[in-house]
């Protein structure tokens, strides 16, 4: 190949390229910052700026443990409605997120939607900053092509520590209403069959979530729940119950009944009632016989 020609060639290249259209990215996930929580604290909010049709986010949120104590993680503002990881701390100094938007976020809806929003004490004055890493979006479509998502660190200047004493919390009512779903999704474990769940609480914030689950008649014992939660099997015949606890120990119990334990109540209540008209029958043919 003589030079004339290779120059040539890699003129068409350099062309190609830059006259090819270029791929923005899905959305911009942006750190906001809501101003002092009092006590030297400060409360970020998440929010999300999607540039094209989405309908899943995961990532983490990284701060630095040294000079920021998380307090609260709250989603119920989020515009994620079904999570397959609540936003919570991972471990010291990483809080992780995932979960999907049914029927997708376009650009024209939303152009600043809080993800969630965190609440921090500081335990020392100083600079520092927090950063969005592991991010992932999917395009809402057939297909769900994963994408990357644009970010940039918040800067802090952290100039009162936190108070050495808690302040007064004053918390007198339980956990938002909420609703149990089940739900069915590729979006979510695999298209297994999930329990969905969420509230909040407007005073102390919610801490936990506790699950029983009634089988043949008989409750179970409470334990932990994390939404969503995964049900397969016998278990899809059973009623549940999902209790949310706010951090000064006030409840709300909300209730679950499968459409298939719904469906066999439903012809054993109507065969029931058939047996019993049967046995007033022959009870009354016997009498007068």
């Amino acid at each position: 190949m003589t030079s004339s020609r290779f120059i040539a060639l890699c003129a068409g290249v350099l062309l190609g390229v830059l006259l090819s259209p270029l791929r923005g990215h899905a959305a911009e996930l942006i750190l906001v910052r809501d101003g002092s929580s009092g006590s030297g604290g400060v409360t970020v909010r998440v929010v999300v700026k999607p540039e094209e049709p989405v309908n899943a986010l995961s990532g983490e949120l990284r701060y630095d443990p040294a000079l920021l104590k998380v307090e609260d993680v709250n989603a119920a503002n989020s515009v994620i409605s079904l999570w397959t990881r609540a936003p919570a701390e991972n471990s010291e100094g990483v809080i992780v997120f995932a979960g999907a938007i049914p029927g997708g976020l376009t650009p024209a809806v939303a152009v600043n939607a809080e993800v969630f929003r965190v609440r921090f004490s500081t335990r020392s004055a100083g600079a520092t900053s927090l950063r969005m890493s592991d991010l992932v979006a999917y395009l809402h479509g057939p297909n769900a092509q994963r994408d990357v998502v644009r970010t940039a660190p918040l800067l802090l200047d952290l100039t009162r520590p936190a108070s050495a004493s808690e302040p007064l919390m004053l918390d007198f009512s339980p956990p938002e209403p909420f609703v149990v779903r089940l739900v069915k999704s590729v979006e979510l474990m695999n298209a297994a069959s999930v329990l969905v769940f969420q509230t909040a609480d407007k005073g102390s914030g919610v801490v936990s979530y506790q699950v029983r689950e009634r089988r043949f008649g008989i409750w179970s014992d409470w334990r932990e729940a994390q939404s969503p939660m995964r049900i397969s099997g016998i278990h899809l015949l059973s009623a549940y119950e999902i209790k949310a606890v706010d951090a000064v120990g006030h409840e709300y119990i909300a209730r679950f009944t499968p459409p298939r334990l719904e469906a066999l109540w439903t012809i054993g209540a109507s065969l029931g009632e058939k047996i019993w008209h049967i046995m007033r029958s022959a009870v009354r043919w016997l009498r007068v016989w």
